[in-house]
């Protein structure tokens, strides 16, 4: 199994609360924040390096283990770094699994290279001296260093297409300061895996607001998704309209009369979820906002959601693309 990385990070929204806690008279570097997944080689018992993330050899680990077979300088310097006593740590960054920034090449980057017996990183110096001997892609960093946190913060944040930066101190410290942008993207992206957050968008009506935050291909789902979700919460509503219409036409208004004989009579069939709509109906509500209403006070688990598919013609977001049902 690949050797633990263990540090103390701050993340953005922290990062103001650290200002005054954080020594950046320390010496430190600024390193370009990818948007990929990490790797780190590791040897097993029998001497081969095997390419793998912290959980081992998964299958997010795949496509980077076969980058790295069909550029052998990658392995080379791993052999070379564990033999010393060190473990390289690289990023995969692939339009194959994309997160939200986009890389049109695939690159595997090396972003440290950690003692496995103090713990403490290799300078950066050191790392770039490495990546050229090797021919490896090094992560980036910037000239100089931080002088005023909170104007860096804000600078951070105001970027485009990049996740942020870390800082990183020599005792192995780091603060992760991301853009807006990225940390609404990537927070629109982990609503878009589960169902009962698709179907709360919709029903909330805050599709205006989500949408621009996705990839084309991933609007043109979802709002196909929710033109047949309304329409199926339309087509409910007149049809249980036009059955509470009908009887009050055939019967009368007489409420006890429509309790006994029609919503609560077995014989006729309504489903035990649409029972106290109809009353809500025949009382004068009108029958879109009350089946509206009703799905979405449903969709706070995904049980719940699938308790209410018969009321919206079956529909399931999993057609649409892979996603969690939780």
């Amino acid at each position: 199994m690949p050797a633990a990385i263990t540090n103390f990070s701050i993340s953005v929204e922290k990062a103001e609360c650290a200002a005054d806690k954080v020594d950046f008279t320390r010496h430190h570097v600024i390193l370009e924040k990818l948007d990929g997944s990490m790797i780190t080689p590791f040897r097993t018992a029998d001497g081969e390096v095997r390419i793998g993330t912290k959980m081992g050899e998964t299958d997010v680990a795949r496509p980077a283990k076969e980058f790295a077979n069909n550029n052998p300088a990658y392995i080379t310097f791993a052999n070379d770094m564990i033999d010393s006593g060190f473990t390289p740590i690289f990023e995969w960054c692939s339009r194959k699994q994309r997160i939200v920034i986009d890389y049109p090449e695939d690159r595997l980057v090396l972003t440290a290279v950690r003692d496995n017996v103090h713990g403490q990183y290799m300078p950066y110096a050191e790392l770039v001296r490495l990546a050229e001997k090797y021919e490896l892609d090094v992560v980036k960093a910037l000239d100089g260093k931080v002088n005023n946190i909170h104007e860096f913060i804000t600078m951070v944040r105001e970027l485009k297409n990049l996740e942020g930066f870390v800082i990183r101190f020599d005792d192995g410290h780091m603060i992760k300061v991301k853009a807006d942008e990225y940390v609404k993207i990537h927070r629109a992206k982990e609503l878009f895996s589960f169902e009962k957050d698709i179907w709360t968008i919709i029903l909330d009506e805050q599709l205006d607001d989500f949408l621009p935050l996705l990839e084309q291909e991933d609007q043109d789902r979802l709002s196909e998704f929710a033109s047949k979700l309304n329409s199926a919460i339309l087509a409910k509503a007149n049809e249980l309209k036009a059955k509470v219409d009908a009887w009050i036409r055939a019967n009368g208004p007489d409420q006890k009369s429509f309790a006994v004989e029609f919503v609560n009579n077995n014989e006729v069939g309504i489903a035990a979820n649409e029972r106290s709509l109809m009353f809500m109906i025949k009382a004068g509500k009108n029958a879109v906002d009350v089946v509206r209403k009703y799905v979405r006070s449903q969709c706070n688990t995904a049980t719940n959601i699938d308790g209410v598919r018969s009321m919206v013609a079956e529909l399931k977001w999993g057609r649409y693309t892979n996603v969690n049902s939780d």
